[in-house]
Formats: C-alpha cells, structure tokens, sequence
C-alpha cells in the first residue's frame, strides 16, 4: 500500500523498472468490512512476502480454453445451494465488465424461473387478452444485448415450462419480444446481433421507461435488468449555486453533502413513481414484472460501497475529458 494514506485506493497497482507488477486489492473497501484492527488486503505477485499474512497461494489468470468454456456451462448445478449465489466474471472473458450485468442475469435465472413458474396462470392470461396463443415480452433498456438475449431467452423457457405445468401446449405459444432503449440507442446493432434461431419475433421501441410507451393492457412480461437506477434528468438543485444541494459541476454524489445525497434520491423516486405507473397501465391484469437494479445495503454509506468506487474513478475521467476540451 502507498505510505501516504491519501493515495490508497480500493485497488492499488507498484509496478519496477524490470516490468514486474505489483496490485494489491482492499478489501475493506470492496466488501464493506469497515474498519478493523489491521486492513485486510490481497496482493497479487508481491515482491517479498508482507508481513501479518493469512493465507498464501499459487494461482493464474483464466485462459479460454474449450476446458473452461464447457464449465462454465455447469453454474447452474450450484447456483442457490444452500442460498449461495455466484455472480462473477465466470459466464464472459474474466473482466469485472462481465460479472457486473450478464452475471446478474445469470444469477437471477433461477429465481427468476421460479417467480415465473410460480405466479404466472396462462390461463388468467389468456381470458383477458385478445390473442390467447400470443405472449409479449418487453425488456426496458435493452441497449445493444447480448445481455438482453439472454434474459429474454431465460424467461421463453420458463414460459414454455409453465405451459407444460398447467397443461397447455407450448408449441402453439408465439411469442414477440419489444426491446426498448433511448432514441439515441443504436437499434441496428442490436438487430444484427439477433440470433437467426430465435424463438420469437422482435420489434424496436425507442423513447424513455420513465413515462408510457405502449397501449393499455398490452403486454404480459416485462424484464429490466441494470437499468432502472439511471435517471430521466439531473436534479434541477444540484445545477443552481444558490442551493444547498449545488454538486459545484460534479457528476455524482460521493463525498458530497448530505442535500445532494437527498436530491439524486428525490429524482429517483419521482422516476420509479413515474416508471411504476405507467407499467400498471400497460401489463394486462396477471401479467409480471422482473426488475434487477444495483443497490446497496440501507445502513452502508453510498460513498464506499464497491460500485461506488468504479462510478467516482468514471466521474474523474469524464471531467479530465471535459477539462481537456475546454483547453483545445
């Protein structure tokens, strides 16, 4: 760790003249222990062995390998035992990028099976909607998948397992999937990576989740995954000097007074309030809702939650870029 305690961060990297590396994690800091004795850290290829060590060992960094791509398949043999749920950077290519949304989708899977499964009545379904052998799906903030593919392909399994379970044929169902971003969303990448085997027929919807996007009553499942804790604008007080919430430019809340805190969680309910609403307008009476959203834990301050670490090191690079232009 730097002997300057200002200059210790949550990941810490020493490299030499000779081209070895040197990165040691805190792990106060990434899980949350607060504080303690002595700081629980892990480094990896230290150049001497740090004193007041736990536990050692030899490791290396995952390679693709056919090996590895077939074990990756076997998640879902542990996933919930014992009400442990893995969510890493095992199901991609080991970036952190990976653990951080296909994983949630993955994670979810089998909860998300069960809710379907357990509280979804086809036959409900079929006496409120206008076509009984269609079922329309829609997943708010899709982006440009491949994450979106994969929810979407989890819940038409789970779908055709409850028509199974209630004694309905699964074949007959057809079912058409609405993605949904921001106007600005590149919807062509998005249909280039549909696959050609797909189950389902697809359509594009662009325009904002906060407010209504489709008739009354007219669709029977909706998936978002990652995207509800984005906001429809900034916070009108975080912009005005003259407030107690005025953020001074910056572009997030860490380390920042408790009125800015309050202001960015004023907005968000206003955008759930708004979100919620017109969902109910839209789901056909019986229809489901399934909703992953980063959060952390109610008596954790924001600021040294683990997320919270990758959003500030974000906030300091697109200000960097802002400072640069304004130079040119």
């Amino acid at each position: 760790m730097p002997k300057n305690p200002a200059a210790r961060s949550a990941w810490n990297f020493l490299g030499t003249m000779d081209n070895k590396v040197c990165v040691t994690y805190w792990l106060n800091v990434l899980q949350n222990l607060g504080k303690t004795g002595l700081p629980y850290l892990v480094t990896l290829n230290p150049s001497h062995t740090p004193e007041h060590k736990l536990l050692k060992w030899s490791t290396g960094h995952p390679f693709p390998s056919v090996v590895v791509s077939k074990a990756s398949f076997e998640l879902d043999h542990i996933q919930g035992k014992r009400g442990i749920w893995f969510c890493g950077a095992y199901q991609g290519y080991s970036f952190h990028e990976d653990g951080l949304k296909r994983n949630a989708v993955e994670s979810a899977k089998s909860l998300m099976n069960a809710a379907i499964v357990d509280n979804l009545d086809l036959n409900q379904l079929n006496r409120v909607s206008a076509s009984s052998n269609s079922f329309k799906i829609v997943g708010l903030g899709c982006s440009v998948g491949p994450n979106t593919f994969i929810a979407v392909q989890n819940i038409i399994e789970s779908v055709k397992l409850v028509c199974q379970c209630q004694g309905l044929d699964s074949e007959a169902l057809e079912f058409q999937v609405l993605f949904n971003d921001q106007a600005s969303n590149d919807f062509n990448m998005l249909f280039k990576c549909l696959s050609k085997g797909r189950q389902y027929f697809a359509a594009g919807v662009p325009g904002s989740f906060h407010g209504r996007l489709f008739p009354k009553s007219s669709f029977h499942l909706m998936h978002s995954s990652y995207s509800l804790q984005w906001l429809s604008k900034v916070p009108p007080e975080l912009v005005d000097k003259q407030s107690p919430a005025w953020n001074k430019g910056r572009i997030y809340y860490g380390g920042a007074p408790k009125e800015v805190f309050e202001a960015y969680e004023a907005q968000f309910a206003k955008d759930m309030e708004s979100f919620l609403n017109a969902r109910a307008l839209e789901l056909v009476p019986g229809g489901l809702m399934a909703l992953a959203v980063p959060c952390h834990p109610s008596d954790t301050p924001p600021s040294p939650f683990f997320l919270m670490v990758l959003i500030q090191l974000l906030e300091a690079i697109l200000n960097d870029m802002a400072n640069m232009v304004k130079t040119l």
